[in-house]
């Protein structure tokens, strides 16, 4: 068992909506990782780990091995997160506690110390997707990039929010980075060639 806060799962809004694909309709618990993809995305929150002693609650036959993975489905992480109770001073409860309890069964767990949610579910059957082919290792010395540039999270968001309504049906808007003291340059075109640019300005970085 391992616990997850709010921000974590939502990574479950990177997984596929298609049911018919349980590994991509599902986030996979991997040791002290999270991750998410449909086949087009790919998202992966890596946990601090906290003490799990401290979490208030019993009556859980959690399964001690915390470096099985396993895949829960969308519905049950979504369900789970509107199951947080507001803190009450303590911010261990803002937390849901995540484990398997059975062979093939997954419990997520949220409490207000009044009432606690169990949701039991199935783990989800399928191969996840090989994430660490594709997934880079930005934090490693050894990993060169030509450009590295920091941007506020809250403009990119609203900047691709606004360029994904003017653009065509295809909803691509292209990056445009020269290096990593210049802006970030989006651009988009709709249907009747109508151009669209946006500029980020860089934010400082510390090294």
């Amino acid at each position: 068992m391992r616990l997850y806060n709010k921000k974590q799962l939502q990574v479950f809004k990177a997984t596929s909506k298609d049911e018919t694909r349980p590994a991509l309709n599902g986030v996979l618990f991997e040791e002290n990782k999270v991750v998410a993809t449909d086949g087009h995305r790919l998202v992966v929150v890596e946990n601090k780990p906290m003490d799990e002693k401290d979490w208030p609650v019993n009556g859980v036959n959690w399964n001690t091995d915390n470096n099985d993975s396993f895949i829960v489905n969308r519905k049950s992480i979504e369900k789970a997160i509107k199951n947080i109770p507001k803190s009450k001073g303590r911010p261990i409860l803002e937390n849901v506690a995540i484990g398997l309890t059975e062979k093939g069964k997954a419990t997520l767990q949220t409490t207000d110390l009044e009432h606690t949610d169990n949701i039991v579910t199935e783990t989800a059957e399928g191969r996840f997707p090989d994430y660490k082919l594709v997934l880079p290792d930005v934090h490693s010395k050894k990993t060169e990039y030509k450009s590295k540039v920091a941007v506020n999270a809250k403009y990119m968001k609203e900047a691709f929010e606004l360029m994904g309504n003017l653009t065509d049906e295809s909803g691509n808007v292209q990056i445009h980075i020269k290096d990593q003291n210049s802006s970030i340059v989006l651009t988009c075109e709709d249907q009747d060639n109508n151009k669209t640019t946006a500029v980020i300005m860089p934010m400082r970085m510390d090294k």
